[in-house]
């Protein structure tokens, strides 16, 4: 029995965390959907813990349902956490969509020193790591901590983007003046040589 307690509360920290990443998830995902799959993870994780305590007195199938208690918990973490930075890369690409680079340049130098090479390679990692799931090869502890970590680095990242979001903007809307400026003097050097050449041909008939 000693050993089913101390199953349970490893489980427990698990569910803990998996409750955590799914509060995470509701709070930083802008769609506010609900996500079947990952309360289908902590249900399927249930099932095993039932089925756990119900085989005690087999250690061997104990040791299984335990094991599948916890891949679920982990999957439920770290599939929250997965969203949650899709969620955030989603949001930081939409508003700077508009921007040029030299915008988000010189309100933000540090966005394509620090911050976009690392949100790239959260990408090209989370895609190599959906796609090792498929095989049902990934180290799940692994793969928990590193979605952990990413989460919380690009949750921080829309952080620093907001701040910077007016500069930003600022920089913008003065490139778009000096722009709308440069075109219409340009407009005007055009009209001022057509009708230049326009009074010569009038002088020469």
């Amino acid at each position: 029995m000693d050993k089913i307690i101390e199953k349970l509360d490893f489980l427990q920290d698990l569910y803990v965390n998996a409750r955590r990443a799914n509060i995470l998830l509701e709070n930083y995902d802008r769609d506010r959907s609900s996500y079947i799959g990952i309360h289908n993870e902590l249900r399927n994780a249930l099932d095993h813990i039932m089925r756990m305590i119900q085989a005690k007195g087999d250690a061997h199938d104990c040791e299984k349902e335990f094991r599948g208690a916890e891949s679920h918990l982990l999957r439920a973490s770290y599939d929250a956490y997965e969203l949650v930075c899709i969620s955030q890369i989603n949001y930081i690409k939409q508003t700077l969509a508009i921007y040029s680079t030299n915008d988000i340049n010189i309100g933000f130098p540090d966005y394509y020193k620090e911050i976009k090479p690392d949100i790239l390679d959260i990408e090209n990692e989370t895609a190599r790591i959906r796609e090792v799931k498929r095989q049902k090869s990934v180290g799940e502890r692994a793969t928990y901590e590193y979605y952990f970590n990413a989460a919380e680095k690009l949750i921080n990242y829309v952080k620093q983007i907001d701040k910077h979001i007016s500069i930003i903007d600022e920089c913008y809307t003065e490139r778009l003046k000096k722009e709308r400026l440069s075109k219409a003097g340009f407009i005007v050097g055009i009209v001022g040589v057509i009708i230049g050449i326009a009074g010569i041909i009038v002088a020469l008939i």
